[in-house]
């Protein structure tokens, strides 16, 4: 009977341990989702697109601190859908804007044919560190957010040129 107690101990903390891994596991997955779920939006015109986060990217340039928001944009009317790049602004806490970069390779204007998808448009900005110490949301159309982060104050510990990537709103 007192070999068997040890064997028994053994089994019911690798059980305890693996639910709780799949416990874990779970709220990340469905975490993940939640970050990356589409998002219709509807213009005052009428005009439908959907929008899909897929990550954000933070770094430190020589000029401060940038966020790269990837996103999957979807064309579903019969006609060819034209965005405004400088409509899909970046919102901190206070509510203060950070309008998306156009430097580089960005056009001003996102072009999608009918029916069409982009697969992964990037949007830069170029915003102060404290805005990594509340909630970012990306603004997607007129009345329309995106929470890229919650209200989770980070501490972005980065030298020039280093980039963190995140696929959740929990950095």
């Amino acid at each position: 009977m007192n070999r068997r107690l040890p064997v028994v101990g053994f089994v019911v903390a690798a059980v305890l341990i693996g639910a709780g891994v799949s416990v874990l596991a779970w709220l990340r997955i469905r975490e993940a989702r939640a970050f990356s779920a589409p998002h219709e939006v509807q213009t005052e015109a009428g005009t439908n697109y959907v929008v899909q986060l897929l990550e954000a990217t933070i770094g430190r340039a020589d000029n401060g601190w940038v966020v790269i928001v990837y996103a999957r944009l979807q064309n579903p009317n019969p006609f060819e859908l034209a965005l405004q790049r400088d409509a899909f602004v970046l919102l901190d806490d206070n509510k203060n804007a950070y309008l998306p970069s156009t430097s580089g390779t960005q056009e001003e204007l996102i072009k999608l044919p009918p029916g069409g998808v982009s697969d992964r448009e990037a949007f830069s900005f170029i915003v102060p560190e404290k805005m990594f110490q509340g909630a970012i949301q990306w603004q997607v159309g007129r009345n329309d957010r995106v929470t890229v982060k919650d209200s989770k104050p980070y501490d972005a510990q980065l030298r020039s040129g280093q980039f963190r990537t995140f696929r959740r709103r929990a950095w």
